[in-house]
Order: C-alpha cells, then sequence, then structure tokens
C-alpha cells in the first residue's frame, strides 16, 4: 500500500515511473470528483494526509480560458513539487515587487473552507518574468513557498501534471490584481462528466 513516505520519496527521487504507474492504479480503483478550478484545469485530489495534498491538475484547451480568475499570477502557502505526466505546459517565475507606479495590487486571497475571495486592495506592486521553462512529460518542477508563479499550456497539447503540496508557513496565499478591477469570488465547479476524464487521463497515460 502507498503512504505519503512512498510518494514524498518519489517526487523527491524524480521516480516518473512509480509516479505514473501510482497515478494509473488510483485512477482506476477509485471514482473521483472533477472540479473546474479558476485557473482553467480540471482539478481532482488523489491523495491527503496531515498538511500534504497530492492533486492532479488536467490541463485541457477547451476549458483553459473558461477559469473565473482575473489573473493567473499567485503564490502559495506550501511547497510545490509537480510531475509531468503527459503534455508540456510552462511554468514561469515572477519577479514581484512593490512599486507605487505599478499595474496591479499585491492582494492576499481570503480562504474560507472552499471558498476564495479576492479583495480589490493592498499595495500597488509591478512585475518581471524571471524564469521561463517548458516541461514534458517525465520533467519535474519544484517551488518554495511564497514564490509567485504561473503555469499555461502549450499549443497543441493537453497536459497532465500530478503535484504534491506541503504545507509550511501560516498565512493566505496571495494573487495579483490589476488596478481598477472589483473584488471576486474565484468558483470552483464539479463537473458532471467525471467518468468520462477519467477515462481520458488513463488513456493519456497509455491504458
Amino acid at each position: 500500500m502507498v503512504d505519503l513516505h512512498d510518494l514524498k520519496h518519489w517526487f523527491k527521487k524524480r521516480n516518473f515511473k512509480a509516479i505514473h504507474d501510482f497515478l494509473i492504479w488510483s485512477i482506476s480503483t477509485s471514482d473521483y470528483e472533477y472540479i473546474h478550478h479558476p485557473l482553467g484545469f480540471l482539478l481532482t485530489e488523489i491523495f491527503r494526509q496531515d498538511e500534504s495534498v497530492i492533486r492532479l491538475h488536467y490541463w485541457k484547451h477547451d476549458l483553459a480560458t473558461s477559469g473565473s480568475a482575473v489573473t493567473p499570477y499567485h503564490d502559495h502557502i506550501w511547497r510545490l513539487s509537480s510531475c509531468v505526466l503527459f503534455g508540456e505546459i510552462e511554468n514561469c517565475i515572477l519577479e514581484v515587487q512593490i512599486d507605487p507606479e505599478g499595474e496591479y495590487l499585491l492582494t492576499e486571497v481570503e480562504q474560507s473552507g472552499r471558498v476564495d475571495n479576492v479583495p480589490a486592495h493592498g499595495d500597488r506592486a509591478s512585475f518581471k518574468i524571471k524564469k521561463r521553462e517548458r516541461l514534458r512529460r517525465g520533467d519535474f518542477y519544484y517551488l518554495p513557498p511564497r514564490v509567485f508563479h504561473f503555469s499555461g499550456m502549450v499549443e497543441g497539447t493537453d497536459a497532465l501534471t500530478l503535484v504534491l503540496s506541503e504545507t509550511e508557513i501560516d498565512g493566505s496565499p496571495r494573487t495579483l490584481m490589476p488596478l481598477g478591477v472589483p473584488g471576486h469570488a474565484p468558483v470552483r465547479k464539479k463537473i458532471a462528466n467525471s467518468s468520462e476524464v477519467s477515462s481520458e487521463i488513463l488513456s493519456n497515460l497509455g491504458v
């Protein structure tokens, strides 16, 4: 039986085969429900223990532009480890600075349960892309808490990523809100065809 120690070890050692086979087993033996995340991908929780969570992100071109987030720019209070299982994504690291002439507000996301509220207040800020990395099947990437980033799809391919999150600090995640845009509550929607999505994912994994 796979436990949290196994999963952390596989991410640390970049053991793609073990993660790939674990995900096939998990999806084949479970009825997962998928949520359309505000950032545009489909999300399901594969494993949770204490402050650690394994999440599957399914990036589909036909859903990517219908997320409810105003911007994709954000950080986390948890350490992120990610494995690309299918397709290709681009991950960008941002350098954010407080800037009285900036075009964004550096805003803390107010979280209550599974509901996020993004207020339209905070320090004015600007950013530049510090690092841009294209990641393909078998690649891993890692981010400590409080690093701003965003990920996106590469033209012509859907993608699957498995993410290990390990909460390490207190506080709330942050985002960048464009000046003049009112606060909002990003929506997480359960989808109606979860069994079909699981079948698609298994097909993408080579089953």
